[in-house]
């Protein structure tokens, strides 16, 4: 018979295989069936000797069996290394870590946390698992869990992690602490605190009002003992002493009844718009004064309202003032700008033209008129204009008393040298950026600018931005951006340096023109471009300048030239000392003409902007 394992012949008796060792296993094969493993007829067989079994190439089964062999030595080398791997500790919490992270990311904190779990099973030292299961608590505002968390860690582990991070979260605990007893104890103090507040606001306005209702029945005394000729000289000594009667050199005072006593309140004018003027008035505390912006203002008699109602060059304001217990109050006020989309697209639709402000609030040019007049009360007021007084007092000062057509003659004075205003001088810059050296300001580029104005046998009145006087001049230190926006060291943005003053100069009217009243913005227009204006320049001139000439039948104009710059000096000079390439300077002298006049036409030079440029024009009223 043969092995059934490798083939070889087995001889009878014999219980092991002679080659492999194999068991032999004696098999009956039943003499009616087929054996399938021979593929022979089992009848045919007498003894286990006589089996057919074909004849093995031994080389070839060699071959197999080493093939075979090889094949379950890398296979059981596979299966080995997998399961080896796979159980290694570091590996396994590896994957734990990697995996509680990605939960992390993923907001799925229940997850997390069994997975953090489950890395400290495998490695109950893991500082990362410990740190990581904390961030879990923190994230889920479990501050308290994530401290418990790291107290073990700290404790399991001695690690400086652990501790650096169980450090950094009792900060923001006590933070938390810390601002929720402070939000406690302020809504506390605050509540104390509005308490206290609204007692002392009410406390306050109690006070106020018996103070009110003291200085009240102290008025009435006061008006009820006091006589209008005791007001007179109250006001003579005040002035006096206060402005001196040198103070005044053109222009008028006289007396007028704003509210509803016996004591008149005194107007001084200047004159003109750049001298304003004042009003006094008399009470128990004695004199108090107001000025008056540009000598412009509305009142009614005996109604204690006045309005200053004046402005410049597109922009003008009203002041609402009362007089209160013998005090001047301002107690409403607002102003309004042509707008600047106005000049590239003229319109007279009012509340196109203009920006409105009262009070704070933006309003229509129809809403702004409306709440001006709801103060005013009925009747027509008597309106005071600094151009049109034209009583100058030489020699004598009087006070005009209007209620009682009483003039009341005091104090002789010299004689005073005529100083007429210059009105509105307006100085544009405009740098060369690529000549001249530039800064930086609120995130524009500019040139930095010193401006210095002086005023032969005359004065500075009025100037925005304010000048400062040093050594009898007056200076700007500004920074001029490429488009011509001015702005000062804290940033403010102005569109030009503007000034009035008064000085002794007497205007040229050798040559000129004299131009209807109603052709009078047509003309300034024209000739203002020709001398070289930009529209904008010229607009803005004509808008102030025309409203006060185009009701007079004649203008006669006259342009000045050195009369004005030798009296009125202006040197600009840049951070460099570079003075301008260009300068224009255009002031214009006029009076009112009755009838036309015959007057030698003026030529002009042609404005050739070259450079760093510098425009200025004014004007001046002459009588």
């Amino acid at each position: 018979m043969f092995c059934r394992k490798c083939g070889s012949v087995i001889l009878e008796g014999h219980e092991f295989c002679a080659k492999c060792g194999t068991k032999v296993y004696n098999v009956s094969l039943a003499s009616s069936t087929n054996n399938p493993a021979m593929g022979i007829p089992v009848n045919n067989v007498t003894n286990n000797s006589e089996l057919p079994y074909p004849k093995s190439n031994k080389k070839d089964k060699k071959i197999v069996v080493a093939l075979v062999a090889a094949a379950i030595v890398l296979f059981c080398t596979l299966i080995g290394v997998i399961v080896v791997y796979g159980n290694n500790p570091e590996r396994k919490l590896e994957k734990q870590l990697e995996l509680a992270q990605r939960y992390l990311e993923d907001l799925d904190y229940e997850q997390a946390i069994a997975t953090y779990e489950a890395a400290l099973e495998i490695d109950p030292k893991c500082v990362d698992a410990y740190i990581g299961l904390a961030e879990v608590y923190e994230e889920m505002e479990d501050y308290e869990k994530a401290a418990e968390i790291l107290q073990k860690g700290l404790e399991e582990t001695d690690s400086k992690a652990i501790e650096k991070a169980k450090s950094k979260l009792e900060k923001i605990l006590f933070a938390d602490n810390e601002q929720q007893v402070q939000s406690e104890a302020g809504e506390s103090h605050e509540t104390s605190e509005e308490q206290s507040e609204e007692e002392r606001l009410e406390a306050e306005r109690l006070e106020q009002e018996r103070i009110e209702a003291e200085k009240a029945k102290e008025y009435e005394e006061f008006i009820s003992n006091t006589c209008g000729d005791s007001a007179i000289e109250a006001y003579i000594e005040y002035f006096d002493k206060n402005y001196g009667f040198d103070s005044i050199s053109q222009g008028s005072c006289y007396c007028i009844y704003l509210n509803n006593d016996k004591i008149p309140e005194l107007v001084v004018d200047g004159g003109d718009a750049a001298s304003g003027a004042m009003i006094f008035t008399y009470g128990p505390d004695g004199v108090s004064e107001i000025f008056l912006r540009r000598g412009e203002f509305l009142y009614w008699e005996k109604k204690n309202v006045i309005d200053n109602d004046s402005g410049n060059s597109g922009g003008y304001g009203d002041a609402i003032i009362e007089i209160k217990n013998g005090v001047f109050n301002v107690i409403a006020g607002g102003s309004y700008f042509i707008k600047d989309e106005y000049y590239s697209s003229p319109s007279w639709d009012e509340d196109y033209m203009w920006n409105c402000v009262w009070e704070g609030e933006d309003v229509t040019y129809s809403e702004y008129n409306r709440i001006k007049e709801s103060y005013f009360p009925s009747g027509d007021g008597q309106w005071n204009n600094a151009y049109d007084i034209g009583v100058s007092i030489y020699g004598t000062y009087a006070f005009y008393d209007a209620y009682h057509d009483l003039m009341i003659r005091w104090g002789e004075a010299e004689y005073w040298e005529f100083y007429g205003g210059m009105e509105k001088p307006n100085i544009y810059i405009y740098p060369d950026f690529s000549s001249q050296q530039t800064t930086v300001v609120d995130g524009s580029r500019v040139v930095e600018t010193n401006v210095t104005l002086t005023i032969n046998n005359g004065t500075l009145t009025s100037s925005w931005p304010e000048s400062v006087l040093q050594n009898g001049k007056y200076n700007w230190h500004v920074y001029a951006g490429e488009d011509g926006t001015i702005y000062d060291s804290n940033g403010n943005e102005y569109s030009y340096l503007f000034w009035e003053g008064t000085s002794n100069w007497e205007p040229d009217f050798s040559k000129g023109f004299c131009v209807r009243g109603d052709e009078t913005a047509a003309f300034l227009r024209s000739n203002l471009s020709r001398m070289g204006l930009t529209p904008r320049e010229y607009n803005e001139f004509i808008v102030y300048w025309a409203p006060r000439m185009q009701g007079n039948k004649y203008n006669l104009i006259s342009f000045q030239g050195l009369e004005y710059t030798n009296a009125c000096p202006l040197c600009i000079k840049d951070s460099e000392g570079n003075a301008p390439n260009s300068m224009l300077r255009v002031m214009m002298a006029w009076k009112p003409a009755d009838s036309k006049v015959t007057i030698e036409a003026q030529t002009f030079v042609p404005f050739d902007r070259t450079g760093f440029t510098v425009v200025e024009w004014g004007g001046r009223e002459c009588n």
